[in-house]
Formats: C-alpha cells, sequence, structure tokens
C-alpha cells in the first residue's frame, strides 16, 4: 500500500497553463466550463488526496486541451490516470480530443473515452453532479456511487 504523507500542504489542485505543463501528472481531471467553482469540492478532495500519497495532479482545462494532447501523442507528455467528468462525447470538443490522446498515450481512463462516446447516457458519461464519491475514514476514495 501507498505511503501517506502527513501534513500536506495540497490545499488545491493545480491549474497549469499551456506553456506551464509538466511532463507527467499522476492524475488529470478535466471538467468542461470555464467555472472552476461547480467542482471545486471534488477537485479539493482529489488534491488532498493526490498529495497525501505523493501524487501529481492537475485540473487540465478547454484552454490547454489541445496543447496537452499534442504532447500526449508526441510522447512529450504522460498522464497516470485520466478522470472526465460532464462532457458532451457527441461535440469535438478540446476535452473529447484530450481524453482520447491520453488514453491513446497509455493513461488508465475511468471510463475510457470510446466506451462514453458510444453510450452517451449520464451513467457512463460519469457525469460528477449525480454521483457522490465515497471515501472510508481515512478519506481513501472508494469508489462512485
Amino acid at each position: 500500500m501507498p505511503t501517506r504523507f502527513e501534513g500536506s500542504d495540497a490545499e488545491r489542485i493545480d491549474q497549469p497553463t499551456a506553456g506551464r505543463l509538466a511532463g507527467h501528472y499522476d492524475l488529470t481531471v478535466a471538467h468542461p466550463g470555464a467555472s472552476p467553482e461547480r467542482h471545486a469540492a471534488f477537485d479539493a478532495w482529489l488534491a488532498e488526496a493526490c498529495g497525501k500519497y505523493g501524487l501529481s495532479c492537475a485540473r487540465l482545462t478547454s484552454a490547454v486541451a489541445s496543447t496537452a494532447a499534442e504532447r500526449l501523442s508526441c510522447n512529450d507528455q504522460t498522464i497516470g490516470l485520466h478522470v472526465t467528468g460532464g462532457l458532451d462525447w457527441r461535440r469535438d470538443e478540446g476535452l473529447v480530443r484530450l481524453a482520447f490522446a491520453a488514453h491513446d498515450a497509455g493513461a488508465h481512463a475511468v471510463n475510457a473515452p470510446a466506451r462514453a462516446r458510444a453510450f452517451t447516457d449520464r451513467a457512463a458519461n460519469m457525469d460528477f453532479d449525480e454521483f457522490a464519491v465515497s471515501a472510508d475514514k481515512d478519506g481513501i476514495f472508494r469508489g462512485f456511487h
């Protein structure tokens, strides 16, 4: 089991600009829209959990999606786990391209992009507005319900 770091100061998730993308992120999350407040609680919990385990994490916005997708395609960037929530998979958005690029580059996905695109119901799309995150008493992620 991974070691938990005590006293983590990770209070917020990193939101890099296109010119400041790291070469590797252990975990990335992409939410559609320009309103980070909508997902603030989930992102704060995610940043804290990643910080406790010494993992790097970032929120990739539509402003950096094309750059990140290009870097992933050229093997200039790697992602361990990519979480995409609430996308309209029928539209060709930058975040959809990012999800496919991350998957093609070897990142694990909560829900594979091809499956999510094929089954556009809310459960397959992982619409976080309808799912609650569950964690045990130590704050360890246990799943969605």
